[in-house]
């Protein structure tokens, strides 16, 4: 065999396995979202305490960080938009009275949980072109 054909199949395997590890982080993401969801109504005695809210803001930073290791196209941002679906699903009214978003619990989970990764996204982007 050549070394190119061997070569050709390193890089094809190498691509493989960082869109099975991408795609991973999808998962992980799309649980994250779940869990967060699930228990952002959280009480510590009678007080709220959506602690899930910062949880979810960082794990979301690692996730980021962790797929632009893997790539560096837009699907970096998968795990993100995954993370988006369940929490979105949760803040859909269940009766036709209800407003959208009808806990401060649930406003700050979508604000730590985008804008922490966004800032973060956009603080490695200024330093890779700047």
């Amino acid at each position: 065999m050549s070394t190119t054909t061997d070569t050709d199949d390193a890089v094809a395997n190498s691509a493989a396995e960082r869109h099975g590890m991408v795609v991973l982080l999808t998962v992980a993401g799309l649980l994250t979202g779940i869990l967060t969801a699930s228990f952002v109504m959280l009480y510590l005695g009678h007080v709220p305490f959506p602690i899930t809210a910062v949880i979810a803001g960082l794990v979301n930073v690692l996730l980021l960080r962790l797929a632009s290791s893997y790539t560096s196209s837009g699907w970096r941002f998968a795990p993100l938009a995954a993370w988006v679906i369940p929490v979105v699903f949760e803040m859909l009214p269940v009766t036709g009275s209800e407003p959208l978003i009808y806990s401060w619990q649930l406003l700050l989970l979508l604000l730590l949980g985008l804008a922490l990764p966004a800032s973060d996204a956009y603080r490695a982007l200024a330093a890779r072109l700047g």
